[in-house]
């Protein structure tokens, strides 16, 4: 498990894959709509350069997926993406 994740998990059906990242931090609306755009960061954090999730969506996008995030008060955040499943 990832050292910022709570939980993990992985359904596979109807032809895709779906994995979740639920984050302890929670983000706001604000930060929502701009958390996969190349070098934005969160106000207040130091580490990274702001490409990981950009460079996730470009990944996931490219095999058809769709990738996005969701956050609750008191709950975290919870990124999500689904994956076409492999066929011959």
């Amino acid at each position: 498990m990832c050292t910022w994740c709570r939980e993990v998990h992985s359904h596979k059906g109807c032809g895709e894959s779906v994995e979740k990242y639920i984050d302890i931090n929670r983000l706001s609306e604000d930060h929502i709509a701009h958390i996969f755009d190349a070098f934005y960061r969160v106000p207040g954090t130091e580490k990274g350069s702001g490409l990981g999730l950009s460079i996730a969506k470009t990944i996931v996008k490219a095999h058809g997926g769709e990738i996005w995030v969701e956050s609750k008060a008191g709950r975290g955040s919870t990124f999500s993406f689904t994956l076409p499943a492999y066929s011959k």
